[in-house]
C-alpha cells in the first residue's frame, strides 16, 4: 500500500464541474483501492459569490460532510499552513509524519508551488506531475493539428514550445513521470528526451518504493573574475560568497592598455573548475546567490549560462530583505536570456568553453565577448537564462570606454554579418 498525496488548486468534489476538478476525481478513483490517499488544496470548490456568509458557511459544513461520506479521504488546505509563514516546517512535517512516498501534482502551478519547499525531499518520493492542464499539453495539441494540414508552420510552435520547456526543466528533473492523456502526441517532448510519459490510467502501475535515504549534494568548484572598470577597486567591497574561497578569485581591471579577455581566458584555461563566475566589480553579491545559479543549472546538462536580476539599490534594508526572500523562491521562474542585455553577472558552465571556445579576444570589451560567445552558444542550441527570483545589487554607475564599444560593435556586426543574426543593435 502506498501513502500518496494528490496536491491540487481546489479539493475533491463529487460533482465536478471544471476539467481540473475531473481530474482529480478521475485519479482518486484509479488510486484509492489499497492505497491511503490524501489531498492537499489550495481553494475550496464554493457556490456563486451571491451567497450570504451564513450560506456560505452552511454550503462548506455540508459539503464537507458530503464528501467526508461519500470519499473517506483526509483533505488538507495550503493556506492553512501557510500561516504565521510556517509553510516550509508545516508541509515538510506534513509529509513525515504521514509517511508520505508518493507525490502527485495535478498542475504545473502546484509543483512550482510546493516543489521549493520541500526539495530536500524529492529524491526519496515517487513524483508524479499532470501536465494535462498546462502550456506544454496545448501546444503538443496544436503540434498535433499543425502535422496535419498540408502545409504545416512549425516555427511560431517550436519557439513556444522552447520557451515553456525551459520553465519546466527543474520539474520534469525531479519527476519520476509526466501524466498526458492517452491521445497526446509526444514528439516535441521526446525530442527533447522526455520519454517518462504516462496516461492516468497507467498511474498505479509506475507508483514503486524507495529508500528513504537522504541524497547528498554534489559539490561543485568555482572561480570567481571580478571585472573593475576605470580604476574602481578602491571602492569594492568583496563579500566571500559560500563554496567560493579567496584562493579561487580574480581581480581585473579593464583599460586601453591590455587585453582584459586575454585575461579572462587565461584564468579559464588555467583553472579546472566546474563554473565560472564573471561580474562588475560594483556588484553586489549576498552570500548564497551563485550558489542558486548554479543549482538552478544542475536541472539541465544544456544550460550555459545564468545570469540574475540586476536591482538598482543604494537602501541596505532592500538588499536583506530581497535576500530573505531568496531562500525560498520559484527555482523555474527563468526566462530565456537574449545576448544584448549585456549582463553584469553571468555564471558559466566550464565545459562549454571546451565545446565552442573561449572568449574571442578580438574584442575588447566583456560586454561584446558575451555576446559573441552567446550566439555561439545558440549555434549547439544551449541555453542562456535569466533567472527572475536572484537578484544582485549595484548602486554606483562607472564611465564606460564608448570608443571600445563602438569598436567592439563593429567587429560584431562584420564578424556574424546582419543579415545572419538580427541582433537588433
Amino acid at each position: 500500500m502506498a501513502n500518496i498525496l494528490i496536491v491540487s488548486q481546489k479539493e475533491l468534489t463529487a460533482t465536478p464541474i471544471f476539467k481540473q476538478d475531473k481530474n482529480v476525481l478521475e485519479l482518486y478513483n484509479i488510486l484509492k483501492i489499497d492505497n491511503d490517499v490524501k489531498i492537499l488544496f489550495v481553494h475550496k470548490n464554493t457556490k456563486l459569490n451571491t451567497q450570504t456568509e451564513n450560506e456560505k458557511n452552511e454550503t462548506k459544513q455540508e459539503k464537507d460532510e458530503q464528501n467526508k461520506l461519500i470519499f473517506n479521504v483526509s483533505q488538507f488546505c495550503i493556506r492553512d499552513m501557510m500561516k504565521n509563514k510556517m509553510f516550509k516546517t508545516n508541509i515538510n512535517n506534513f509529509v513525515k509524519d504521514y509517511k508520505i512516498d508518493t507525490i502527485i501534482f495535478m498542475s504545473e502551478y502546484m509543483a512550482k508551488l510546493v516543489m521549493p519547499y520541500i526539495e530536500n525531499m524529492l529524491e526519496n518520493l515517487n513524483v508524479l506531475c499532470d501536465l494535462r492542464l498546462t502550456n506544454i499539453s496545448y501546444l503538443l495539441q496544436q503540434y498535433k493539428y499543425e502535422k496535419e494540414k498540408d502545409e504545416p508552420n512549425f516555427n511560431i510552435l517550436y519557439k513556444s514550445f522552447k520557451i515553456n520547456f525551459i520553465q519546466l526543466l527543474p520539474i520534469l528533473k525531479y519527476t519520476d513521470n509526466i501524466i498526458l492523456d492517452e491521445d497526446s502526441d509526444t514528439y516535441l517532448l521526446k525530442s527533447k528526451e522526455i520519454n517518462n510519459i504516462i496516461s492516468p490510467k497507467q498511474v498505479k502501475d509506475f507508483i514503486k518504493t524507495k529508500n528513504n535515504l537522504k541524497t547528498e549534494e554534489k559539490k561543485y568548484t568555482s572561480v570567481e573574475i571580478i571585472i573593475s572598470r576605470n580604476n574602481y577597486f578602491s571602492n569594492i567591497n568583496i563579500k566571500s560568497n559560500d563554496n567560493i574561497n579567496s584562493f579561487n578569485r580574480y581581480l581585473i581591471n579593464e583599460t586601453k592598455n591590455f587585453n582584459l579577455i586575454d585575461d579572462i581566458n587565461n584564468i579559464i584555461k588555467s583553472k579546472d573548475s566546474d563554473y565560472f563566475v564573471i561580474h562588475n566589480g560594483k556588484i553586489e553579491i549576498l552570500p548564497n546567490t551563485i550558489s542558486l545559479l548554479i543549482k538552478y543549472m544542475s536541472f539541465s546538462d544544456n544550460h550555459a549560462i545564468s545570469a540574475p536580476v540586476i536591482l538598482y539599490s543604494r537602501e541596505k534594508n532592500r538588499l536583506k530583505t530581497h535576500f530573505e526572500s531568496q531562500k525560498v523562491n520559484n527555482f523555474s521562474n527563468w526566462d530565456e536570456g537574449k545576448p544584448l542585455t549585456f549582463s553584469e553577472c553571468v555564471v558559466i558552465k566550464k565545459k562549454f568553453f571546451n565545446k565552442v571556445g573561449l572568449f574571442d579576444n578580438r574584442f575588447k570589451t566583456f560586454d561584446y565577448a558575451l555576446f559573441d560567445f552567446i550566439l555561439r552558444l545558440y549555434q549547439i542550441k544551449a541555453y542562456y537564462c535569466t533567472m527572475n527570483d536572484i537578484s544582485v545589487f549595484k548602486s554606483v554607475n562607472v564611465a564606460r570606454q564608448i570608443s571600445l564599444f563602438k569598436e567592439d560593435k563593429n567587429f560584431l556586426c562584420m564578424k556574424w554579418g546582419e543579415s545572419l543574426f538580427n541582433m537588433g543593435i
